[in-house]
């Protein structure tokens, strides 16, 4: 039973440890972050990476640059599923609602050891429909 207890004990301390850092993945949105939230880490300099996401009702298509190691930009075409993209009798044909986004993100401080990096950041910079 002690040697139960112990094993528990230093498995749950091992999952309190830091993981190593992972590489910087795309997020539902196609900007670097964690599923639909973007964060301060940026994909390799001269990266260029095209997706497709769904997360239920969102059906995204985008396109990521990061330009240089302190700057990304990111542009997607959203349909969002069962929602009309005008009112009934202007609907027909149209289908979903549709929207175009551009994101943009500077890198102001890098992550150094135990400290996060900043960014500064516009999510749908162009007001969506307006690009």
């Amino acid at each position: 039973m002690r040697g139960l207890s112990l094993l528990g004990a230093s498995l749950f301390l091992a999952a309190l440890l830091p993981a190593p850092v992972l590489a910087a993945e795309p997020s539902v949105t196609g900007q670097t972050g964690l599923i639909s939230m973007p964060d301060a880490r940026f994909a390799p300099e001269g990266s260029w990476r095209t997706g497709m996401s769904f997360m239920r009702p969102y059906q995204a298509l985008w396109t990521n640059v990061t330009l240089f190691p302190w700057m990304e930009g990111s542009f997607r075409y959203t349909r969002i599923y069962h929602v009309p993209g005008f009112p009934e009798e202007q609907a027909i044909g149209y289908g979903d609602f549709k929207d175009k986004s551009f994101d943009a993100k500077l890198q102001l401080v890098p992550e150094r050891g135990a400290w996060p990096a900043i960014a500064l950041g516009a999510q749908d910079a162009g007001g969506g429909t307006g690009i």
